[in-house]
């Protein structure tokens, strides 16, 4: 089934796992999708981010209370670890690659 793209109006063949599929696979057409997306996300849901600062002050609060959670949690967890300094190692270099910022 060949649809047209609510986007750029281009012809394209969607997904067969996402038969429902309205915007084709140009980079710019999803990128426009997912700002109108988020658009629409925002006018449902306008409280979401309205208590942020009382959020922070309570995880600061929580911070204060458990200075060592993160510490111990490293500890115990050691395969977490390494994880986790493998995934920030792969984001440094992609971040490096595409000039984000530079150590």
């Amino acid at each position: 089934m060949i649809k047209k793209c609510l986007s750029c109006g281009k012809l394209f063949k969607p997904d067969k796992m996402h038969p429902y599929q309205k915007i084709c696979f140009n980079k710019e057409c999803r990128i426009l999708q997912r700002s109108i997306n988020l658009r629409k996300w925002r006018i449902r849901n306008p409280d979401y981010f309205k208590n942020r600062t009382d959020n922070l002050e309570m995880m600061k609060e929580w911070r204060k209370n458990n200075p060592n959670y993160y510490k111990e949690y490293r500890k115990n967890n050691p395969k977490i670890k390494e994880k986790t300094r493998i995934y920030v190692k792969a984001f440094r270099e992609r971040c490096k690659q595409n000039q984000l910022f530079v150590d």
